[in-house]
């Protein structure tokens, strides 16, 4: 039995870098949990998870919010 499992990409460009536009292509499983989406978008750009995340589904100041658990 093949099991199918789907995945999302994501374009991810930092926000006020303009020369050189700084952007990374990530793609993961449809079961990753925010927290593990978190962990790859700071693997891609070479950070050391220091920071909060927030994700909204029409970008940053739309609602509603998914946020680190507090």
């Amino acid at each position: 039995m093949i099991k199918i499992i789907m995945a999302f990409q994501f374009s991810i460009q930092l926000k006020n870098i303009k020369k050189p536009p700084v952007r990374r292509q990530i793609i993961i499983p449809e079961n990753f949990t925010f927290e593990q989406f978190h962990l790859v978008i700071q693997k891609a750009f070479g950070w050391h998870n220091y920071h909060l995340y927030q994700f909204s589904p029409s970008g940053y100041g739309s609602s509603p919010v998914i946020a680190n658990p507090t």
